[in-house]
């Protein structure tokens, strides 16, 4: 199978890793240095147990693993498309067609990829193949997606999430994890590409080129964000009238860290953040103080207990904001990691009202 791209990316769990699948048994298991939730415990042994079983062969039991890293992470198209590879392996066509497309309108857009894959070799010949790589192809280019609630009226000013996603993801990873809270709040979404590719196409950074700190979250190009944001609420206008007073940042992981620096640096623009598991780099440059006496804004920041850099950086953010006389609501999701709480979308709808009360 050569090279394997692994991204366990979902709501703040994003990491990027290029490693040959595993080759030990899917019991064994390396030492942790912190706790570790149980979803991310049963994700990560999953995924290991299906790299094994695909290094061996085994495409049935990979297949098992890999479908239950889907039920696992739903919105992350690498799992989908190692569930559309075993379907391939097994000649089950009409599946694998079936797995890729779903893997390619999640973000999967390395065109590349899809051609030189071995277990895809017969696909590539069939009539179906052509208009999923012409799709993958246009993935690639869809920089900022919208969402518009179908029962907004279009004369009716609307408010606007801005959703920016973690390291390593994407907007069409990232955007349907808001699209039930917007549809219940009546918000439009739009949800940008972070400017920067990491080693592969699917993996999208916000990260500039100053060197990283130990401890430190990695500095964002708040410049090219700005941009990007910009590019992408005139682009919600263009779809639906926007309250320009109700325009609100969402972010998570390093997309929080996005979303607070944009809020510290425009805050007259935005009305507030909602951020998780929010990384934070502390600058005393920033002023906060100055932010809030510009514009009354409102912060809603969650951590998992168990995701230690991420809500440290959070609690220290949260400590500034509260200085400055910033309005914040903190919590801590008790027994949670990166993964997001079981009442993510009860979570999200409430932090946007309280944003925009």
């Amino acid at each position: 199978m050569g090279r394997m791209m692994i991204v366990a990316a979902f709501l703040g769990f994003a990491s990027e890793a290029l490693a040959q699948p595993e080759t030990m048994p899917p019991t064994a298991s390396a030492p942790v240095a912190s706790p570790m939730s149980a979803w991310r415990n049963l994700y990560q042994t999953t995924w290991r147990a299906a790299q094994f079983e695909d290094s061996e062969g085994n495409w049935e039991k990979a297949l098992g693993y890999y479908e239950k890293c889907v039920e696992l992470i739903p919105n992350e198209p690498v799992s989908r498309f190692n569930v559309a590879r075993m379907h391939a392996r097994m000649g089950k066509d009409e599946a694998a067609l079936a797995e890729l497309k779903k893997s390619i309108d999640l973000g999967w857009c390395d065109e590349e990829a899809l051609l030189k894959e071995p277990a895809f070799a017969g696909l590539v010949m069939m009539p179906e193949f052509k208009p999923l790589q012409d799709r993958a192809r246009a993935v690639e280019g869809e920089r900022i997606l919208v969402h518009v609630p179908p029962k907004l009226d279009p004369s009716r000013p609307a408010p606007l999430i801005v959703a920016l996603h973690s390291r390593g993801e994407g907007p069409h990873l990232h955007l349907p994890t808001w699209q039930a809270a917007a549809d219940e709040l009546g918000a439009v979404i739009v949800a940008p590409r972070a400017p920067k590719r990491g080693v592969t196409k699917l993996l999208n950074l916000w990260d500039s080129a100053a060197p990283r700190e130990p401890g430190m979250a990695m500095a964002v190009d708040i410049s090219a964000a700005q941009n990007i944001v910009e590019e992408a609420i005139k682009l919600a206008e263009s779809k639906q009238k926007i309250d320009d007073r109700r325009i609100v940042l969402a972010g998570n992981s390093q997309g929080g860290q996005v979303a607070l620096e944009l809020l510290a640096t425009q805050p007259e623009r935005f009305a507030g953040v909602f951020t998780l598991g929010a990384l934070y780099r502390s600058d005393p440059a920033r002023d906060w103080k100055k932010a809030a006496a510009r514009r009354r804004v409102r912060c809603v920041l969650l951590a998992g207990e168990l995701e230690l850099t991420a809500r440290t950086q959070t609690e220290q953010a949260v400590r500034e904001l509260k200085d400055a006389g910033i309005e914040v609501e903190y919590t801590e999701l008790k027994g949670v990691g990166a993964e997001p709480p079981a009442d993510l979308t009860r979570r999200q709808a409430d932090g946007i009202k309280f944003l925009l009360r």
